[in-house]
């Protein structure tokens, strides 16, 4: 098992991730600049950055407390 360090509080799903996995990303090129081939003509290169944006935003608001409610709501039923 783990022991949290921190208040669950305190720490977000975007934490959990980026401890775990590093920084998310829905697309090479959001990370490693140069190396799609088409990224010139890439025509869903800036719908996928803004939705890359609103998935991490989301994880960063969302607190390990708040998933641990949510499941004790949802088992009730």
């Amino acid at each position: 098992g783990y022991r949290l360090a921190k208040s669950p509080d305190d720490i977000t799903v975007s934490d959990i991730g980026r401890a775990t996995e590093g920084v998310p990303h829905l697309m090479r090129c959001s990370v490693e600049s140069g190396k799609c081939e088409i990224v010139d003509k890439c025509s869903h290169r800036g719908y996928m950055f803004t939705l890359e944006k609103k998935i991490d935003s989301l994880l960063a608001a969302t607190t390990v407390s708040a998933l641990l409610l949510s499941r004790r709501d949802i088992s009730s039923i």
